[in-house]
């Protein structure tokens, strides 16, 4: 989620930190707030920023990349299993790395092996 006052180098060094742990999917969307209750929204990114942070995500090496301010155009039922099935086949290409043992739920996990 973005919105909260971050800026454009800190999203950046977050990508990079989970591209480091081999971070295939990513999603990113708006912050809104959902109560008084909540932190504010410092600010509401536009349609072409998300497009910016998902080619720059790409450009880092993410297999999949959802990115935009709506949050049912970017998380929804459809989407995560389209994520997960791309993201599944860019597993494979790097199944040579260690994955952590948390990831792994058992023979149906879409984790490759440790």
């Amino acid at each position: 989620m973005v919105g909260l006052g971050e800026t454009l180098d800190e999203v950046v060094e977050v990508l990079r930190d989970l591209r480091k742990v081999d971070c295939q999917i990513l999603t990113i969307g708006q912050y809104l707030r959902p109560s008084l209750a909540h932190l504010p929204m410092e600010r509401y990114y536009t349609p072409d920023e998300f497009r910016e942070l998902k080619r720059i995500a790409l450009e880092l090496g993410f297999g999949h990349v959802e990115s935009g301010p709506a949050r049912p155009l970017v998380v929804s039922r459809a989407r995560t299993s389209r994520q997960l099935r791309r993201g599944h086949r860019g597993l494979r290409r790097c199944s040579e790395k260690k994955t952590p043992e948390v990831l792994d739920s058992g023979p149906d996990t879409l984790w490759p092996s440790p």
